[in-house]
This record gives structure tokens, C-alpha cells and sequence, in this order.
């Protein structure tokens, strides 16, 4: 693995979608529903959309929302944990893959495919060591137990344009530049009334955490590159 990496110059795309910074998953999204779900969110700013893994009805409604969106909006699959379904997210037009586990060899797969690949990882020291071998983003599933200081001190060591986003319960003030909405907030048995309450609760979330991140954030500052954080560790 170590020479495959080596041996491959990963693709990256140069940023994600402009928008609403927040990954939002759509359980049980069928695909007749998908176009008019896909355009209220997209009317309301979000840019980045993905349905958990569940076979070829994933698939499906996939190529709904691919046919129904703007370029400039990135759909998926969440939950992956196989080559073939990389490849057949990619097959209908998906652009981002949500590996369940950091899989090397699936974020390789992933890359050579031109898709942004976010795998889930469970510590810091993981999320750095996906985004080492060509991570777009990293989905941080304890991202509730981690503290604010610690996030702040480990942006430095973000690459431009990678992410984190927190999945769970996670504090307002924990939060970094983006994070993923839970499943309970989109409702398939309403999903244009899920629609319009899913767009509700990020604008009126995001907005709160990007003003507390802001107040939090040193005025008139620039991003350290890595080695010149005052006090940065992957411990803390």
C-alpha cells in the first residue's frame, strides 16, 4: 500500500461546492421523490447531498438527483464499504463517497475514480493519517468528545480545502468550518415537508456556529502551517 502511494499522484479537486457548508444525509430518499427533494434543498443552499448506502435503490435515486441538480452540487452515497459500490456510485454520476471505515484501498479506488472521498474515523490521528493519503474530508464520528481547543489546535494541520465534519451529538462551540446533519432531521414519509424543516434547522444551526467559531477564532490571524502552532498536538 505504501508504494501505491507513492507511486500515484492523487486527484484533488481544487474546493468544495460554494453554499451551505453542511453534508446532508437523506435516509430512505426514494427515488420518485428525489428530484423535488434534491431542488428544495438546493434553493435553500446546500451543496452537498448523500443517501446512505442501501443497494441498488441507492443507485436509483442517485441518478434522479444527479439528473435534477446543478453541476455544482455534489451528490453521493454514504455507508460504503466496498470496490464495487464505489464504482457503481461513480458508474451513475456520483461525486462523493462516504466510506464507513478509512479503507486505504477504497480512498485510492476513489480518487483514481475523480470522487471526493470522506471516511469516517474514530480520533484525530486517524483523521490526519486519511487525509495523508489524499482525503478530501473526514467524517469524525467521536466528534462530541472532542474539545474545541483540540479542534483548533489540530486546523493548523489541515491541508487547504479538507475538511472535518462532525458526526453526533456535537457542541455548537466544537464546531469546524463544516459539519454533517444527523438522519433523524429528513423524514421520507414527508419528504417535502422534511425538506423545508431540514433546510430551516441547518441555515439557523449553521449560522449560530459560524458566529460563535468566529468570535472564538483570533482576530486579524493567518493559517499556521504545521509546526508553527503554539502548543498544537494531536493529544491534547
Amino acid at each position: 500500500m505504501d508504494r501505491l502511494l507513492n507511486e500515484m499522484t492523487p486527484w484533488a479537486p481544487q474546493s468544495w461546492p460554494s453554499g451551505l457548508p453542511l453534508l446532508v444525509t437523506l435516509p430512505g430518499l426514494r427515488a420518485q421523490d428525489a428530484a423535488r427533494t434534491g431542488a428544495a434543498l438546493y434553493a435553500a443552499g446546500f451543496r452537498v447531498m448523500a443517501v446512505p448506502w442501501a443497494g441498488l435503490a441507492t443507485l436509483a435515486t442517485l441518478q434522479q438527483l444527479v439528473r435534477a441538480l446543478p453541476a455544482d452540487c455534489v451528490v453521493g452515497a454514504t455507508g460504503v464499504n466496498d470496490a464495487s459500490q464505489v464504482r457503481d456510485i461513480a458508474r451513475v454520476g456520483g461525486r462523493v463517497v462516504g466510506v464507513q471505515a478509512f479503507e486505504p484501498e477504497l480512498l485510492l479506488l476513489g480518487l483514481r475514480l475523480r470522487l471526493f472521498v470522506v471516511p469516517q474515523v474514530y480520533s484525530l490521528r486517524e483523521a490526519l493519517q486519511a487525509i495523508q493519503s489524499g482525503a478530501q474530508a473526514v467524517r469524525l464520528h467521536l466528534a462530541d468528545d472532542i474539545t474545541r481547543r483540540a479542534l483548533m489546535d489540530f486546523e493548523p494541520f489541515l491541508p487547504e480545502g479538507v475538511e472535518i465534519w462532525p458526526a453526533g451529538n456535537c457542541p455548537l462551540d466544537v464546531l469546524p468550518l463544516r459539519f454533517a446533519l444527523d438522519h433523524h432531521v429528513y423524514r421520507p414519509d414527508q419528504p417535502d415537508a422534511a425538506s423545508q424543516r431540514l433546510a430551516a434547522f441547518g441555515l439557523a444551526n449553521w449560522t449560530r456556529a459560524r458566529s460563535v467559531m468566529e468570535a472564538a477564532m483570533p482576530r486579524n490571524s493567518s493559517k499556521a502551517r504545521p509546526g508553527e502552532a503554539s502548543g498544537a498536538g494531536l493529544e491534547d
